[in-house]
């Protein structure tokens, strides 16, 4: 078929709580398919920060629970393990309070830094989910720059910023730290400027994506997801296969 080209996945955790599911899920698939090679992918997204954090009093800084010592120690049995996912989000709100967010940006962009400078000490990829937080993103990313504790390569996953925003991050990451984007059709696809970002990045950066929680809908949405940027980038298929499996 088309998609026989495809040689695995990564399979994300967003929650602590996760952790071992994800092992789990890993271990399933290495002996279904024994040949392809299958990323578990451990840490904390922000939506669930007010779940998997202690809040200190300061409500500006995070002191961490148990599992960044379990994320630690995950990567440390597992090098083929990545961290995430991971990131900044702006725009999830309390219930019924628009303008309170779940987790305050402060205590996001602290845990943040803290999973990409463990990412970057044990030499792992990063996954980012980053949603109307491109500002502090920016300046997070200066940040550790600076202070050379970037990881080496950092995917940002469903991505929605603009065409001008994969420039200001290529300016800023390139070429220290090899930087890939994803597309999923449950979330870009509908945006009409999803196509025009997916011609600035091009092909070599691209990763295909799902974002989807029910295994069930992967593979369906690995082929809309491989024909989108098919068509936007004028390549035949099984290329955009080939080379963003």
């Amino acid at each position: 078929s088309t998609f026989s080209n495809l040689k695995g996945m990564a399979v994300m955790s967003t929650h602590p709580r996760d952790f071992s599911g994800v092992s789990r899920e890993i271990n399933l698939l290495n002996k279904k398919y024994p040949d392809a090679t299958f990323v578990p992918c451990y840490g904390a997204h922000p939506w669930f920060l007010d779940e998997s954090t202690i809040i200190s009093t300061s409500a500006t800084k995070a002191e961490p629970d148990y599992w960044v010592d379990r994320l630690v120690c995950l990567l440390k049995e597992n090098p083929k393990a990545a961290v995430g996912e991971i990131g900044l989000d702006n725009h999830r709100y309390v219930p019924n309070k628009p303008n309170e967010l779940v987790t305050s940006m402060e205590i996001q962009v602290s845990v943040f830094e803290m999973q990409m400078r463990i990412a970057a000490e044990y030499d792992r990829p990063v996954s980012v989910h980053a949603v109307k937080a491109w500002k502090p993103l920016y300046d997070s990313l200066l940040k550790l720059k600076r202070e050379k504790c970037l990881p080496r390569r950092i995917y940002f996953h469903a991505f929605g910023g603009k065409a001008g925003v994969v420039d200001q991050i290529l300016a800023l990451l390139s070429p220290k730290t090899d930087v890939f984007f994803g597309f999923a059709p449950c979330v870009n696809l509908r945006s009409p400027k999803t196509a025009d970002v997916v011609r600035r990045i091009g092909i070599e950066r691209i990763v295909l994506e799902t974002d989807r929680e029910d295994a069930s809908y992967v593979w369906d949405e690995v082929v809309v997801g491989a024909e989108f940027i098919s068509d936007a980038l004028e390549i035949n298929v099984d290329e955009v296969v080939k080379i963003c499996w």
